[in-house]
């Protein structure tokens, strides 16, 4: 008896069980059914036009959001002017974007054709409001409310019709501007890296730094830099022209983000009567002569920014030093452009010095002294008078491969980092570890370069008294090994 029970309840539940896959199977066909028929009632709905205006007939636009009104006009130059202002400087695009969006409103739906309550649709007391009028003085007004929570876009009313329709979201943007987007942004000159020639960046709270170019002048002894930097060291110093055209990426390619105040009356508003920092080129361009198109000349301008206090987003006020206009810029860009690493940017070659230039070096290490000369002098070979060079160590004739090895090794050291500012004075009057002078055809004064005591890892480079920089121990430990073991007749 049990047993038959289980078995007729089992049935039971099984039967259930298939009612309920047939009652789901059966709504989910006939939801389906209405979402095409939904869909395909909206593919029938066509959008239609309700305004048409032709673009040469407009000649004034009005609007008023929750930003503000503005009315602008199309001036006889063909740029559109506040008509409260000439001196405002419109956004000619988003003037455009409005003049363009008037042409042919359409409309997705026709809601209704008896006005009725105008609150249910936003349209008593509008989010916006157009009015745009031609040159013979016809006026449409246009009226936009309410967002459609199903259909998308906006309710919208022409003049005062009984029509309610839905425009694009797209239009109702063209129309939401703010009177800070209507202001045209100034352009920052695009400058090209390469073509920069000075750089001067003044900051409250970061470190100077300038750098200067000048073709006709090497600012190293081998020739191989025109860049010079100024600042932030004491004296000037040799600048390295591969890291700088890398670091003045940083000034190619900006942009403003807004305009805030066109006409900048009071710059301590934006604490730009004493900027937080300054940045200044000079950059030229390459112009085709007019005569020839082959021929190109070089057009140089200059350019300054003025860097102010953070707006509440944390972008920064700034201005160029030419316009009266006000902007703001991002606060990454700011950092780019102010915050520079001058080691990074700076020469790191020692005493890179061209063989030519040579007549006789003598280092002073271990207390003793090894002379490395150059002798030139002329010979008659073969019926031509040649120059010929020979080679000496502390006298002693040598071999020319060799010589230029060891030299080589002399003129490899660089600068690992800068000193310290903890650490400018210390051990700065003790005797150097090595000292290594110079005499040069290209130069009256003898060049000495010494390599003082700093801690275990570094000596301290003194370059014609100029000491600024670290070097590796090592390096010159081995040097020194290497110029006291040479052997002239290079075995």
């Amino acid at each position: 008896m049990a047993g038959g029970k289980k078995k007729r309840k089992t049935l039971l539940l099984l039967l259930i069980g298939m009612v309920l896959l047939v009652g789901a199977y059966t709504w989910l066909v006939q939801y389906n059914k209405k979402k095409e028929q939904s869909a395909a009632e909206l593919a029938d709905e066509t959008v239609a036009s309700i305004v048409t205006i032709e673009a040469d007939a407009i000649d004034t636009i009005y609007f008023k959001n929750s930003s503000g009104e503005m009315t602008i006009e199309k001036g006889e130059d063909g740029n559109w002017k506040y008509t409260e202002d000439d001196s405002f400087p419109v956004s000619q695009t988003n003037a455009e974007n409005m003049k363009n969006a008037l042409t042919n409103i359409t409309s997705s739906r026709t809601i209704t054709e008896e006005t009725g309550d105008l609150t249910a649709y936003g349209l008593n007391n509008p989010s916006i409001q157009i009015t745009v009028t031609t040159k013979d003085k016809e006026a449409t007004k246009v009226s936009l409310g309410a967002k459609a929570p199903v259909a998308g876009g906006y309710y919208a009313r022409i003049n005062e019709g009984d029509e309610i329709y839905i425009v694009t979201a797209g239009f109702y943007n063209y129309f939401d501007y703010s009177l800070t987007q209507m202001t045209a942004v100034e352009t920052i000159p695009s400058i090209t890296a390469e073509n920069i020639t000075h750089l001067a960046v003044e900051s409250k709270d970061k470190q100077p730094f300038e750098v200067v170019y000048d073709s006709e002048k090497s600012s190293d002894l081998s020739g191989f830099t025109n860049w010079t930097m100024v600042k932030p060291y004491d004296t000037e110093i040799p600048a390295d022209a591969d890291a700088l055209t890398t670091l003045f990426g940083n000034y190619t390619g900006l942009s403003f983000l807004a305009c805030v105040d066109y006409k900048g009356e009071d710059l301590s508003k934006y604490g730009l009567d004493k900027p937080y920092g300054t940045i200044s080129l000079n950059y030229y361009e390459e112009v085709t002569v007019e005569s020839t198109e082959e021929e190109t000349k070089k057009v140089y301008y200059s350019y300054e920014l003025l860097i102010g206090n953070q707006d509440e987003a944390g972008n920064y006020y700034a201005k160029s030093k030419a316009s009266n206009a006000v902007h703001t810029i991002s606060s990454d860009t700011v950092a780019k452009l102010l915050e520079i690493d001058s080691y990074s940017n700076s020469y790191h070659y020692i005493n890179l010095i061209n063989i030519e230039a040579v007549k006789q070096v003598t280092v002073h290490t271990g207390g003793k002294d090894y002379a490395l000369s150059i002798e030139k002098s002329k010979e008659t070979i073969d019926g031509t008078e040649t120059e010929v060079l020979k080679y000496y160590y502390n006298g002693k004739e040598a071999d020319e491969t060799s010589f230029k090895e060891l030299y080589q090794t002399l003129i490899a050291p660089v600068t690992d980092r800068e000193i310290p500012n903890t650490d400018v004075d210390d051990n700065a009057a003790e005797e150097p570890i090595m000292r290594i002078t110079y005499e040069l055809t290209t130069r009256a004064e003898p060049l000495v370069i010494e390599y003082k005591p700093y801690d275990d890892s570094f000596y301290r480079v003194n370059s014609d008294g100029i000491e600024y920089f670290l070097t590796d121990a090592r390096t010159i430990n081995e040097l020194a090994a290497k110029i006291k073991e040479y052997n002239p007749q290079g075995q």
